[in-house]
């Protein structure tokens, strides 16, 4: 077997194996997060000081706008060709991704501008590695 068609066949499989790995990563962070928690403020095994919520929050948001640029750049740097087109269509099957959970439960909308945002920004780092440049013909 070529090296090329199983690099091809692992990039779907890394596209969603980023979005777990930062899963994984937000569930073990919350639950340290709730380790920090004053014995006094925990309420049946939550954490009801002022601080936490805003520190899960962050967290959520900023692991939305980390799986989005993985999502964006990882498969991408798998592909053994055609990288700028492999993270445009990532970019777009995250956008397709994002806007269903968005329409799902309209309390995620912070967390889709994060990972709009993320994706867009994945998709410049993209542009500037993979894109090739235009050349405009001289006026």
């Amino acid at each position: 077997m070529r090296y090329g068609v199983l690099r091809w066949m692992l990039v779907p499989i890394v596209g969603v194996g980023v979005f777990w790995v930062v899963f994984a990563f937000g569930i073990v962070a919350t639950s340290a997060l709730g380790s920090l928690c004053p014995t006094e403020y925990v309420v049946s095994g939550f954490c009801g000081h002022p601080w936490y919520w805003i520190a899960v929050r962050g967290l959520f948001l900023t692991c939305s706008f980390t799986v989005a640029v993985g999502i964006v750049l990882l498969p991408a740097q798998i592909a053994p060709s055609h990288r700028w087109p492999v993270s445009l269509a990532a970019f777009g099957c995250g956008a397709l991704v994002a806007t269903y959970v968005l329409l799902d439960d309209s309390e995620f909308a912070w967390e889709f501008g994060c990972a709009a945002v993320g994706g867009l920004v994945g998709l410049e780092l993209a542009r500037r590695r993979w894109a090739r440049s235009v050349q405009r013909p001289p006026c």
